[in-house]
């Protein structure tokens, strides 16, 4: 679950997970997401439509199964009281805890941030939108990165208020401006996040496979064995090599008007014996 994020409507936990699930995997129904949280499926469609509220041992259950940090489930539990409570000073004082915690600045920006790091699409709208002339429809940004239309105007909005971009206004139509020739992601960012966008990267690329020519992807897959115990230089070295390669083309001083989306995977097939062997000497 996205941290440091206190909502304003109790059911936005609920929402937000599924729709992580969801993007995940596009299979994955609100049956399937009751059967998760061991509610029934009825039971979730009613307080998802806001008709019915949540007892306290049902609170930390979900919080529980949702990993929600302590301060999220009091959270959730004060949302429920402020719109169910059963007495009017229960649901003022709810409604007061729910206040304050809003209060802090990060609240409103966490779920910003986690969702520009997990949905890949963020970056890459990012990266069209600062080419020189580039004067692309939201329909026809939809087209090329392969999503909604929805999702498009959500990633542009989303992108304004973290100040990635300016909007203005021209004669052709509107204007998006990068306020930084460069975008880095510090070392704060939720695991979760992270993982979801690896996944979503290599969904991403799967589906190119079938829709761009070969002449438009370049593909390279190898399997080979070697020491264990050159697994971190090798990884040093990966990285040093790609860093260089990105930053040749990335910086070039010809006029860019593509955008390549660049991802790498490699990963070890058997057991790490080294850190087997050093778990059982500690034991």
């Amino acid at each position: 679950m996205i941290p440091n994020y206190f909502p304003a409507d109790p059911r936005a936990y609920l929402q937000d997970e599924l729709s992580l699930r969801q993007n995940r995997n596009p299979n994955y129904s609100l049956r399937a997401f009751a059967r998760d949280l061991e509610m029934s499926p009825s039971f979730l469609c009613e307080f998802l439509a806001g008709r019915q509220g949540l007892s306290l041992a049902r609170v930390r259950s979900i919080g529980s199964r949702l990993k929600l940090e302590n301060e999220q489930i009091e959270h959730l539990w004060d949302l429920v009281e402020a719109r169910f409570g059963r007495t009017k000073d229960a649901k003022s004082a709810a409604s007061i805890r729910v206040s304050q915690r809003r209060k802090a600045p990060d609240t409103y920006l966490s779920r910003d941030r986690f969702y520009l790091i997990a949905d890949w699409y963020h970056f890459v709208l990012l990266e069209i939108l600062g080419l020189e002339g580039a004067n692309y429809s939201r329909s026809e940004l939809a087209e090329i990165l392969g999503i909604s239309s929805q999702q498009v105007s959500e990633g542009i909005k989303r992108l304004i208020k973290l100040k990635l971009i300016e909007s203005e206004r021209t004669e052709k139509g509107r204007r998006y401006r990068l306020t930084s020739d460069s975008t880095i992601v510090g070392g704060e960012t939720p695991d979760q996040a992270v993982r979801i966008s690896h996944q979503q990267w290599l969904r991403m690329q799967a589906e190119a496979v079938e829709r761009k020519p070969y002449s438009e992807r370049e593909n390279i897959s190898a399997s080979f064995s070697m020491s264990q115990a050159e697994w971190k230089e090798f990884r040093q070295e990966l990285q040093k090599a790609t860093l260089n390669l990105l930053s040749k083309y990335g910086s070039t001083s010809k006029p860019r008007d593509q955008v390549v989306c660049f991802s790498l995977q490699c990963i070890t097939m058997l057991p790490n014996k080294i850190e087997t062997e050093t778990k059982k000497d500690l034991l």
